[in-house]
This record gives C-alpha cells, structure tokens and sequence, in this order.
C-alpha cells in the first residue's frame, strides 16, 4: 500500500441503539476514529424506484489497519 495514496480524511461509526423517555429504539452513529484512507469509486447508478429516483454507490475505501473495526460499522466521507 503507497501510503501517499491515504488523502481523504474519513470517519469510522460504530451503530449505536438509545431509547427515548417512552421507550423507543433510536438507532444513531458514534465516532469511533477518524483515519486517512483511499477514497476510490467502483461503480455508480440511477434508477427510478416507486416513481422516485434512486442512487446506488459501491465504493472502495482502503486505510491502515484499525483494530476492532467489524462489518456493522461504516465510513463516512465529507
């Protein structure tokens, strides 16, 4: 890995469910790390789903090694 390569600054949550005062589940993110990782977008489209327009992005986001990081977490660029 060329880590000249690591420009884009992103954060890395952690899900996390609270409850409100009449016991409703309010799922929210947590900051967990904010790294430099490589930023590359793979593929991208637009459809039109239930008479509204839709995006789907797959991106590749490579970084250092993160202790702890597992798949329910995720990046957030920007």
């Amino acid at each position: 890995m060329n880590i000249g390569n690591l420009r884009t600054l992103v954060d890395l949550e952690r899900r996390v469910v609270t409850r409100n005062s009449i016991g409703d589940e309010i799922p929210t993110w947590e900051l967990v790390s904010s790294v430099y990782a490589d930023v590359h977008p793979i593929r991208g489209r637009e459809y039109l789903s239930l008479r509204e327009m839709q995006s789907d992005i797959t991106t590749r986001i490579t970084s250092r090694y993160l202790a702890g990081v597992d798949t329910t977490m995720r990046f957030k660029v920007g």
